[in-house]
């Protein structure tokens, strides 16, 4: 079965690559070990996307059995670019890895969007330490590795933007409002502070990759808005939080500032689906015109 030649190239690779990452081989050999013992099953799925997004999964099942899926795309596009192939399977054994080690934050993740992001970011950000440690002079490269490894220097802050919708700067900033303040007064003022300064750093020109960017950071002050709120209230007045206490109508402030924001993104809606949809589009397209 060709998975298990790509597995097993792709385990020769990492271990006569030194020094290699630290971090991709602790995740690559705990996840192949756990398949080898049959902790963790290979399926492949027919019905996963033919393209570079979507084309594997890591899952957990109802009965807590994990599995990795891939489907045809990652046998077919791995003759062209290996490098590629491989990238998306590191990427899935991070989260087969992090099932396995971290199943109290898994837990949380699942209602908690801050913590979700974290653990995809984790993903793409292995994926892109193994393109750049481990890429061959054999390896053909597509221009979504070049973007995963010119990336690198900005810890992967456009790859999140395009994949994720996601300023993964912004976002660090506003989860760590709780940690840095004492109470839930200064905090949520801080908060407000920043929503301001997005707002009015938003400059539309004619720079679609920038006017992208712009509309992801409001896009990220808003989704993640009540996810904030709640950490600001739970860490800094403690005790169980209702409903009442989490709507946003009672940040008026706040509430205003995320209003305006929206209206922003509701007028750009169609530009920003086209233009993330065009990018997407073009770095699979390249792939696809080289599988035979």
């Amino acid at each position: 079965m060709k998975i298990n030649h790509i597995l097993l190239s792709l385990e020769s690779k990492i271990n006569r690559t030194k020094p290699g990452s630290e971090y991709v081989v602790r995740s690559f050999s705990f996840t192949l070990e756990k398949i080898r013992k049959g902790e963790v099953s290979v399926v492949f799925d027919e019905n996963l996307n033919y393209g570079i997004s979507g084309c594997a999964s890591a899952d957990i099942l109802e009965g807590g059995e994990i599995n990795f899926s891939f489907g045809r795309f990652l046998i077919d596009a791995y003759d062209p670019f290996p490098l590629l192939v491989e990238g998306i399977i590191i990427h899935e054994f991070q989260h087969v890895y992090d099932f396995i080690n971290k199943p109290e934050l898994i837990q949380i993740s699942r209602g908690n969007p801050i913590e979700e992001l974290y653990f995809e970011v984790d993903a793409i950000s292995l994926e892109g330490i193994f393109f750049k440690s481990y890429r061959t002079e054999s390896d053909t490269m597509s221009s979504i590795e070049r973007f995963f490894m010119n990336d690198a220097r900005n810890r992967f802050w456009g790859v999140t933007a395009v994949f994720e919708k996601v300023d993964l700067r912004l976002l660090h900033r506003i989860d760590n409002i709780e940690k840095e303040l004492k109470t839930s007064d200064e905090a949520i003022q801080r908060f407000e502070e920043i929503g301001k300064e997005v707002l009015n750093e938003i400059e539309f020109d004619d720079n679609d990759w920038m006017n992208y960017c712009d509309l992801v950071t409001l896009r990220t002050y808003t989704y993640f808005s009540r996810q904030v709120l709640h950490d600001i209230l739970f860490t800094l007045e403690g005790g169980g939080l209702t409903d009442e206490e989490l709507k946003l109508s009672r940040y008026s402030a706040i509430n205003h500032l995320i209003t305006k924001m929206l209206e922003v993104q509701t007028q750009h809606h169609n530009f920003v689906n086209e233009f993330r949809g065009e990018l997407i589009e073009n770095y699979n397209n390249e792939v696809l015109a080289a599988i035979k």
